[in-house]
This record gives structure tokens, C-alpha cells and sequence, in this order.
């Protein structure tokens, strides 16, 4: 059975991890423990955390952490479900596997926190800072991201089905595989974004900013394209056949996307294949670590150019 910390010990205890940190910063990263924690009490474990920065595995849920200092802890695969982690900090934490299903973390600073295959399902992140954070692997479904910072974070293969990211800044963050089937992405900022492979299935992309983002092979069948940015854009072999509310206008102008081997709505009249001429150069100054030459980006679109799609 759980046991229910009492307010005055739950709150002596915030302030001890709040202390941590600022005794122990030199050698916390050096006393990470694996020792799985589980059967813990959640008072034990608080204790536990409190002195020496790390709880592998500890029992949280439902905890009351709001303000907690939990910079650099330890908290691999701990159960933080239904927590309350609102303003706390958890920059460079370990909470890989962790899980924070259904957890308050509203206004947390999860700068370069590892959240990497955790479970955040219906978790609430309004206004959360997750600059340079991992969440490779992640489950984010139903989640609330609005408003959060997700800038220069890695998202690789994330699933954000039915997630609320509107007004999210995304700026340069790895999203590729990632799932956002169903996911409100309006006016969110994904400029100079990695999206390759995406899944944007039936997301909501009104007034979003997508400039600079690389959509190759993205698949944005049912996706709401009403007024969304895709200045500078890479369209490779992405299908844009199904798209809603996409018009001509986005895709022409001094500022165009870069559209190569890309099937088009019959309402737009573009060559598919406008600027494929391009494509190579832009691959190669932008993913140097993928084409070490220009002629390795020249010979990967023609390779896809001539594998053109039904």
C-alpha cells in the first residue's frame, strides 16, 4: 500500500533536494547509483533522493515536487506518474524510462534533460523548457505542449499522436520518424526543423511556421496546410496530394520551398520536379554529416528522382 508523505515532511524534504545540488554539484554525476529502488516507501525514497541526488526506480507517483530543485538527479526509470512537478527543475536529469504519465509539468525547466523512451502519455508541459533536451523514443500521446520550448532538442521517433503542441517553438529539433498523427500543431514554429519520414497525418498546421524544415518523404496526407510558412522548405519526395487547404501561393515567391520528385494537388500547377537542379546543394550544406560531397548529395537525387513515385 502507498504511503502518504504529510505536508510538513514532504515539504522538508523539498527543501533538502532543493539543497543538494548546491552542496554536491562536483560529485553528483559521480555517486549516480543503479540499485534499483522500487520497493521503497515514497517517504524512504524521497529521503533517499534528498541525500544523494539519485532514486533508480523509486515509486513518485502522485508526488508533490512543484519547485523542487532536481537539477542532475538521477531519476532513471522512476515512477513520477500523476506527479506534481509543476516550476521544478530538472535540468540535465536522468529520467530516461522514466515514468510521467499523466504528471504536472507545467512551467518545469527540463533543459537538456533526458527523457528518452520515458512515458509522458497525457502529460501536461505548457510553457515547458525543453531546450536541448532528449526525448528520443518518447511517448508524448495526448500530451499539452502549448507554448513550450523544444528548441535544438532531439525528438527522434517520438509519438505525439493527438498532442497539443499549438504555439510551441520547435526551432532546429530532430523530429524525424516522429508520429503527430491527429497532433494541433497550429502556430507552432518548427523553422529549420528535421522532419524526415514524419508522420503529420490529420494535423492541424494552420498558421504554422515551417520554413527552412525538412519535410523529405513526410507523410501530410489530411494535414491542414490554412496559411502555414514553407519558405525554404524541403518537399523530396513528399506526397502532397492529400493536403488540405494548400494552395499555390505557399509553394511559389522569391522565398519558395524546394519541391523535387513531389506529387501535387491537380488545383497547383507546378512542375514536381521544379527544382531538383537545386536540391543536391542544399542537401549537402545542410546535412554535411550525411553527404561528405556535393556529388554524394547529387547522385542520392537522382537516384529518388528516378525512383519517382506512382
Amino acid at each position: 500500500m502507498k504511503q502518504i508523505l504529510s505536508t510538513a515532511i514532504l515539504t522538508s524534504l523539498i527543501g533538502l533536494v532543493g539543497y543538494i545540488p548546491r552542496v554536491h554539484s562536483q560529485t553528483i554525476n559521480l555517486r549516480k547509483t543503479i540499485e534499483d529502488l522500487s520497493d521503497l516507501s515514497q517517504e524512504d525514497a524521497l529521503k533517499h533522493l534528498a541525500t544523494t541526488g539519485a532514486c533508480f526506480g523509486c515509486n513518485l507517483n502522485s508526488a508533490n515536487l512543484q519547485r523542487a530543485y532536481l537539477g542532475y538527479a538521477n531519476l532513471n526509470r522512476v515512477d513520477l506518474s500523476r506527479a506534481d512537478l509543476s516550476s521544478a527543475d530538472l535540468r540535465s536529469a536522468n529520467l530516461r524510462e522514466a515514468n510521467l504519465s499523466r504528471a504536472n509539468l507545467i512551467h518545469a525547466k527540463l533543459w537538456k534533460t533526458d527523457l528518452s523512451v520515458a512515458n509522458l502519455n497525457g502529460a501536461d508541459l505548457k510553457h515547458t523548457n525543453l531546450t536541448k533536451a532528449d526525448l528520443g523514443f518518447s511517448n508524448l500521446t495526448e500530451s499539452n505542449l502549448s507554448n513550450a520550448s523544444i528548441g535544438d532538442a532531439n525528438l527522434r521517433a517520438v509519438n505525439l499522436s493527438n498532442a497539443n503542441l499549438s504555439k510551441a517553438s520547435l526551432l532546429r529539433t530532430n523530429l524525424t520518424f516522429a508520429n503527430f498523427t491527429r497532433a494541433d500543431l497550429s502556430n507552432a514554429n518548427f523553422m529549420s526543423t528535421n522532419l524526415i519520414s514524419a508522420n503529420l497525418t490529420s494535423t492541424n498546421l494552420s498558421n504554422a511556421d515551417l520554413s527552412n524544415a525538412n519535410l523529405t518523404r513526410a507523410d501530410l496526407s489530411k494535414a491542414n496546410f490554412s496559411n502555414t510558412k514553407l519558405n525554404f522548405a524541403i518537399l523530396f519526395s513528399t506526397d502532397l496530394r492529400k493536403t488540405v487547404n494548400l494552395t499555390q501561393s505557399q509553394l511559389v515567391g522569391q522565398n519558395s520551398s524546394l519541391i523535387c520528385n513531389t506529387p501535387l494537388p491537380p488545383h497547383i500547377n507546378i512542375d514536381p520536379n521544379r527544382d531538383c537542379n537545386k536540391l543536391a546543394a542544399v542537401l549537402f550544406y545542410k546535412i554535411p554529416e550525411i553527404f561528405l560531397t556535393l556529388e554524394e548529395a547529387q547522385e542520392f537525387v537522382k537516384e529518388h528522382q528516378e525512383g519517382k513515385r506512382d
